[in-house]
């Protein structure tokens, strides 16, 4: 959601659409940097796996069926807010301040949308 009002003007953000103009200036496609963000990517859905732990604890006539849906619609609403989390980044963090910051995506993406001050209690 605070990429979307960073996108309206509703954020101290100068200008959300600077880093879409040239999404892909500077980046490099040798096999090990795509080996590294895949690796990333999938660290970040780890959490995904926790789900099975409770296979036994599932009370219904047909838990396989239940399992499968349930899957599904969980790594369905993983992906989609990966996705905006993302987005939300890209739309508030120039590529300039990703790669020189030395932080977390997300401590910089809170400083920027909040300011310093807020960042630093949450």
């Amino acid at each position: 959601m605070t990429g979307l009002v960073a996108l309206v003007g509703g954020t101290p953000i100068q200008d959300p659409w600077a880093n879409f103009r040239h999404i892909l200036q500077g980046s490099t496609y040798s096999p090990n940097a795509l080996a590294t963000s895949l690796v990333k990517t999938n660290m970040s859905f780890v959490g995904y796996q926790n789900a099975f732990n409770l296979i036994n604890e599932i009370n219904s006539r047909d838990p396989v069926r239940t399992v499968s849906r349930a899957g599904y619609a969980s790594l369905s609403i993983v992906t989609i807010l990966y996705l905006l989390t993302n987005f939300a980044y890209v739309v508030v963090i120039p590529a300039n301040d990703m790669a020189r910051s030395g932080q977390l995506a997300a401590a910089v993406f809170f400083q920027k949308v909040f300011g310093p001050s807020v960042a630093g209690t949450l």
